[in-house]
């Protein structure tokens, strides 16, 4: 299943991109260039100070977090455990990415091929993965129910209009709008509306109390020990039209060679070949395949369809700025860390996004980068396939209006979430469930004191009016000796 966290592409300093201009490991935003819209750069990976933390400061980590315990994280759609069969890429991460998440700083990790992988022959599971109706009246429907009926309605809403078929929802439509409402309630409201809106990536820039939500989940889901599953998003913002005309020309095999051989080497050189025309395109090509596959050519195509459609509705002195509402990807995963290392590395990824990666860094070497966000937590098991779902459905991930990367009907890929006997699930539910008790333990302790307490102020009260009365006695008595 794809994880629902949030990932996004924004342009990115020199410093930065050769991680220099900063001496510590920490969640940075920056805004350099205040002359140029696009010119700015959100950090959000985990810090070394906190990678083993539970609480981040002044937050409290249950409070509107949808979650009892301490374990909890959010994330964003087709991103995660739950991938497209991609060519492995055993290269380093994403150079674009701050040092603190480096494989080599990271002992022990691996990124490690997803057991939830979407499957290009599945007809039925690209048919459903579909926005029908215009972007923006679709944004507008929704963050209309939300402001005027609430969550309950949004949510029964983005369920119901879509009739997922039943390989995607094997539970009861009961228990579907049960999980979805739970879900909803779950999602914290900050995050919530930045998502309806289109814009988490900006807002976690300019709001730093929303910034520090995003950190405290992320902890959460990449905890090294006791992992929680999680949505998080993808995000990609920049001059589109010429990634399109890019990837456009890309997918031509009579095209320009040149680019071709340099967006196919953006992640893993390719070995040398002989010359002549060069005909292969990595991201066309599934992994368990040697030719390009008309399937996603078809898709690539329609998504840039999408794309152009949206962008003709920009105001035309605004078409080469960033979207206000950025591309994304709404993903499921129980390993946050690993599967957003994956993505970064196009492992097991999603081809349409990568190859816009791989388009946009051949056009602007080393000016972009992608934006990962945990935006919810999974306590549940039957949460992964809803909330990926909903997530997708109430970002428009999907390639038809062009305002994400899906092109795989969301809950689809996600056996891990349906695995009752997974481990890390296992681990991670064990450590909430002990987490729980450890904080029911501390609130009757907690009650037990308070209940002390205010016995002895009782008994300071009684103390209080038997001294009163004592004092009024003597009073009177000294008063009657003097007449």
């Amino acid at each position: 299943m794809r994880q629902a966290m949030e990932s996004s592409w924004d342009e990115i300093g020199p410093d930065e991109a050769t991680g220099a201009g900063s001496d510590h490991d920490e969640r940075e935003v920056s805004d350099s260039q205040d002359d140029e819209p696009g010119y700015c750069t959100l950090n959000l990976s985990i810090p070394k100070n906190h990678t083993r933390t539970r609480k981040a400061e002044g937050i409290d980590l249950t409070e509107g977090l949808g979650t009892n315990n301490d374990d909890q994280v959010s994330v964003s759609d087709e991103c995660a455990d739950d991938s497209d069969p991609e060519e492995q890429d055993e290269t380093g991460l994403d150079p674009l990415q701050s040092k603190h998440i480096d494989p080599s700083t990271q002992p022990g990790t691996q990124i490690v091929a997803d057991s939830d992988e979407d499957n290009d022959a599945e007809e039925d599971a690209i048919a459903v993965a579909s926005d029908r109706g215009g972007l923006e009246a679709m944004r507008s429907m929704y963050r209309a129910l939300y402001e005027e009926e609430g969550l309950v309605a949004m949510a029964m809403k983005a369920m119901n209009r879509y009739s997922e078929d039943s390989n995607t929802l094997t539970d009861t439509a009961e228990l579907a709008r049960t999980t979805a409402w739970h879900v909803m309630m779950t999602t914290h409201p900050d995050v919530l509306q930045s998502l309806l809106k289109g814009t988490l990536l900006a807002d976690a820039k300019d709001d730093e109390d929303l910034r520090r939500i995003l950190d405290t989940m992320s902890i959460r889901a990449c905890d090294v020990r006791f992992p929680q599953p999680a949505i998080y998003q993808n995000i990609f913002a920049n001059e589109l039209l010429q990634c399109a005309d890019a990837m456009e020309e890309y997918c031509d095999q009579d095209g320009d060679h040149t680019r071709a051989r340099q967006v196919d080497s953006f992640r893993k050189p390719l070995p040398k070949l002989a010359s002549g025309p060069y005909r292969k395109r990595k991201y066309l090509t599934p992994q368990t395949s040697k030719s390009i596959s008309d399937a996603r050519k078809s898709h690539v195509t329609t998504f840039l369809a999408g794309l152009r459609k949206r962008i003709e509705e920009v105001d035309i002195n605004e078409r080469d700025l960033p979207l206000k509402c950025p591309l994304v990807e709404i993903g499921y995963t129980q390993d946050t860390e690993v599967r957003l290392k994956a993505h970064l590395n196009h492992t097991n990824s999603n081809y349409i996004m990568n190859l816009m990666d791989a388009v946009a860094n051949m056009l602007w070497p080393d000016r972009f980068k992608i934006h990962q966000f945990v935006i919810f937590l999974c306590t549940h098991t039957e949460q992964a396939v809803i909330a990926e779902i909903l997530f997708t459905r109430l970002t428009h991930g999907y390639i038809t209006n062009g305002g994400g990367f899906t092109y795989y009907a969301a809950g689809r890929s996600n056996d891990s979430a349906r695995n009752p006997s997974s481990v890390e699930g296992a681990k991670w539910e064990a450590n909430a469930r002990r987490k729980k008790e450890q904080a029911n333990k501390a609130a009757q302790a907690i009650g037990a004191k308070i209940k002390s307490i205010r016995e002895k102020v009782a008994y300071l009260g009684l103390l209080e009016g038997a001294l009163k009365a004592f004092t009024e006695t003597i009073q009177s008595v000294a008063g009657g000796d003097e007449s």
